[in-house]
C-alpha cells in the first residue's frame, strides 16, 4: 500500500515538474536563443581560427558578423578595420564595414537627440 502512495507522488511529481517546465518555456523565442547561441559559437569559432594566425581575415571577416548579429557595433567594426589593415581592396570587407559604420552612425545620431532633450 505505502509502495503504491510513493509512485502516484512520484508520478504527480515528475507531472507537475514537467508542465512547470513547459509553461516558463513559453517566455523564451526558441528561435531567437538558437540563433544567438549559433552565433555565439562562431565566435568561439574565429577565436580558436585565430590563435595561430591572427592576420586571418576570414575569420575577421566572420567575427564582425557575428558581432553585427549581436548587435555588438562597436566590437564588428574593430574585427572589421583590422581584417581591412590586411585585405583593404577586398569588396566584401569594405560593404559589410560601411553596414557597420552606418549603424554607429544612426546610434550616435540617436544618442545626441537623447542627450538634446535631456538637456536642451
Amino acid at each position: 500500500m505505502l509502495s503504491m502512495a510513493n509512485s502516484e507522488t512520484s508520478t504527480a511529481l515528475r507531472k507537475t515538474k514537467s508542465q512547470i517546465f513547459t509553461n516558463s518555456a513559453l517566455g523564451f523565442d526558441f528561435a531567437s536563443l538558437e540563433r544567438r547561441f549559433i552565433v555565439l559559437g562562431a565566435l568561439v569559432d574565429t577565436e580558436f581560427a585565430m590563435r595561430d594566425e591572427n592576420n586571418n581575415v576570414k575569420a575577421l571577416f566572420r567575427q564582425g558578423q557575428a558581432h553585427m548579429a549581436l548587435n555588438n557595433i562597436d566590437a564588428a567594426a574593430e574585427s572589421l578595420e583590422n581584417a581591412l589593415q590586411f585585405e583593404p581592396n577586398d569588396a566584401g570587407l569594405k560593404k559589410e564595414y560601411a553596414a557597420v559604420m552606418k549603424k554607429i552612425a544612426i546610434r550616435d545620431n540617436e544618442e545626441k537627440k537623447q542627450y538634446r532633450k535631456m538637456f536642451g
